[in-house]
């Protein structure tokens, strides 16, 4: 498995495997990537529950390639935001998974910049006004 950077606060690696990722396909059995986000202070955060599937528990927030939940998965651990979601998902996420509590704030640039939308709830299609339009996403939970 090979590390790669992104840009300055954010680490991503893919566990390569043939299988796409659907919200019942077994940890590291699909494309699925890693985000180490950051706090709202600008520290990274490793969370020790990050699982890389969704069990609705982990309080951990998923992105996914396609509406459905299905295709390649962005897994951003509860209190994290994804500065900037990379080549491979930039402008390419149609559904989300979120835990029981938490919310998704998702903005169509890096950075937390441009128009910005929350979900409280499972997306399974963001919609067509947002849909392969996401650059920058938070997983937010109450503590």
């Amino acid at each position: 498995m090979a590390l790669a950077a992104v840009p300055a606060v954010m680490l991503s690696f893919c566990a390569g495997a043939a299988a796409q990722c659907t919200p019942t396909t077994p940890p590291k059995a699909c494309n699925d990537v890693v985000g180490i986000g950051v706090d709202e202070n600008g520290r990274e955060v490793h969370g020790p529950n990050e699982t890389g599937q969704f069990t609705g528990r982990d309080g951990a927030c998923y992105a996914y390639e396609h509406r459905g939940f299905h295709g390649d998965r962005y897994t951003l651990g509860r209190k994290k935001m994804a500065k900037y979601v990379g080549g491979k998902f930039n402008d390419k996420i149609s559904s989300f998974r979120v835990s029981p509590g938490c919310k998704i704030v998702a903005w169509e640039h890096r950075d937390q910049k441009g128009e910005e939308i929350t979900f409280n709830s499972d997306a399974e299609y963001v919609g067509d006004a947002w849909n392969d339009r996401i650059s920058s996403f938070a997983c937010r939970c109450p503590q």
